[in-house]
């Protein structure tokens, strides 16, 4: 080797590449001595969601509780995050050795229904929402939580127009006389 400067790479697969700079002068005999270092075989998964405290399967297997940090062998994982009144979120993911892959995740809040049931004296009256007819009496609606206005009329009767509505994990809920 020429004295100067000198950039040495060593290569061996399934290791890291090892650099060094020498710098021998003239007659000098440099020695290195190379700890290789193995490539990572695995990959970092990190999961995170809004709201925190879902919890995440891979592959079925239930490995914790956003946010998580999980080391993972390279491939591919089916990650499904769960959370009480929130629809479950799916998803395939790619890890690689030596990265991280992160899964941020806004999670979708259930629709909240609840059933209204309407009956009228006499039957078959027509019943209205929002200015929509529904149907006639008897009548099962199945509603989203909220507050709706409705009417019905039979022949020859004026129609009436109460308010009703309901809150998640109730009833629906009708005015008091």
């Amino acid at each position: 080797m020429n004295p100067g400067r000198h950039e040495v790479e060593l290569r061996l697969s399934g290791y890291r590449p090892y650099r060094a700079t020498v710098n021998p002068k003239p007659g000098e005999q440099v020695r290195i001595f190379a700890q290789l270092v193995p490539e990572p075989q695995q990959g970092t998964l990190g999961v995170s969601s809004t709201p925190s405290g879902a919890e995440v399967y891979v592959e079925g297997v239930l490995r914790g509780r956003t946010p998580l940090s999980l080391a993972l062998p390279e491939g591919r994982y089916q990650v499904e995050l769960r959370l009480s009144g929130y629809q479950p979120y799916r998803a395939t993911v790619q890890v690689r050795r030596g990265e991280t892959t992160r899964l941020e995740v806004r999670l979708v809040p259930l629709p909240r229904t609840g059933t209204l049931y309407l009956e009228t004296s006499p039957q078959g009256a027509e019943v209205y929402l929002g200015g929509r007819l529904q149907g006639r009496t008897p009548l099962r609606l199945s509603l989203d939580e909220g507050t709706y206005r409705w009417s019905s009329a039979s022949r020859g009767t004026s129609p009436t127009r109460p308010r009703s509505g309901w809150r998640g994990g109730g009833k629906p809920g009708f005015p008091q006389p």
